[in-house]
């Protein structure tokens, strides 16, 4: 019957037929293109988180540990020592709202005391009543709970807190019975005021770190200055003034709390 039909109609049935094997053929190539492009994208998508989150902790699950990436040890005749640490805080977008440290000396904890590490670096100090030597002291840093910044409110208050100093001088006391100290000039330009702010000195002589101090300011208003004396304990006679004071004011801004 088949070879009865006409020319015309054979030729059509051919060519019908081999159009469909065309058509499967490329639908089969165009099936197995698509199954290899998928497999290709989702390598590349996980290839890119992998790298996202190897070049970029903040946006990690994790931020990365707190790095204590400098302990100074002021030893003084007769009454211990002063410390004087440097944290780093080296994710962008995460800040530490609070933690517990604790200083070590011979293996021995101290009181355990609590601190915040914004994003940077964050100082801390510590002061050994002592007068027998010691060998070795060190910090620890437990319990850190950690927050993510909040875009725009928290990165602008970070912008825009900004403590100056002014006027700042080393006044020796008479090594007998007043102690030196750091006297200065704070200024708050922060468009906020603040219930606390810590202030922390260090003061060199050359290189050398010879003495710490702390003290800490209350209420504190936007645009107000406010005259801080901070006490460094009595230096050895030999010290009769220092070459360099470092002023370092201290305040959560993130911590809704801390702001009048």
């Amino acid at each position: 019957m088949y070879e009865h039909r006409p020319l015309f109609v054979r030729y059509m049935l051919y060519a019908s037929g081999a159009l469909c094997a065309i058509l499967v053929i490329i639908f089969f190539i165009f099936t197995v293109q698509l199954i290899f492009f998928q497999l290709q994208r989702v390598d590349f998508l996980k290839n890119s988180q992998q790298i996202i989150l190897y070049t970029d902790p903040a946006l990690a699950f994790q931020p990365l540990d707190l790095d204590v990436s400098e302990f100074l040890v002021v030893r003084h005749p007769q009454r211990g020592a002063d410390f004087g640490v440097k944290v780093i805080n080296a994710n962008a977008k995460w800040y530490a709202f609070l933690y517990d440290f604790m200083f070590v000396v011979d293996g021995k904890q101290g009181i355990a005391q609590n601190g915040f590490a914004l994003p940077g670096t964050t100082y801390l100090a510590g002061f050994l009543s002592k007068e027998e030597p010691f060998t070795q002291a060190t910090i620890e840093i437990h319990n850190v709970k950690w927050k993510r910044i909040v875009p725009i409110k928290d990165e602008e208050r970070l912008r825009l807190t900004n403590f100056d100093t002014a006027q700042t001088a080393f006044i020796a006391g008479d090594k007998i019975s007043t102690i030196d100290r750091v006297v200065s000039t704070l200024y708050n330009n922060s468009p906020f005021g603040f219930w606390n702010v810590e202030v922390i000195v260090f003061a060199y002589k050359g290189n050398d770190l010879v003495a710490v101090g702390k003290t800490s300011i209350e209420k504190i208003a936007s645009g107000e200055r406010r005259l801080i004396e901070v006490g460094l304990g009595m230096l050895p006679v030999s010290i009769a003034t220092v070459d360099r004071i470092e002023i370092i004011p201290s305040v959560n801004v993130l911590d809704d709390a801390a702001i009048l």
